[in-house]
């Protein structure tokens, strides 16, 4: 019982500082281009079946939109 009350003690501060935290990590090149590819690699995998089930090419031209967008916010 008393790990489960650290553990609940400590999780809201650790939630509530976690931006902090990170924030030097943040300013590294490395961390954007990582990001911009999990994002690339989560919308194929999200607009690739929704294309294949409904054959609507608006899919993946509003796919490609938005993944572009993040391309040019990124870089």
């Amino acid at each position: 019982s008393t790990l489960c009350m650290i553990h609940c003690l400590a999780l809201p501060i650790f939630v509530f500082l976690l931006p902090v935290m990170a924030k030097p990590l943040m300013e590294h090149d490395i961390v954007h281009v990582g990001l911009a590819g999990f994002v690339l690699a989560f919308c194929v995998m999200a607009f690739l079946p929704g294309y294949l089930k409904h054959k609507d090419k608006r899919l993946i031209w509003i796919g490609f939109t938005g993944v572009c967008l993040v391309f040019f916010a990124t870089f």
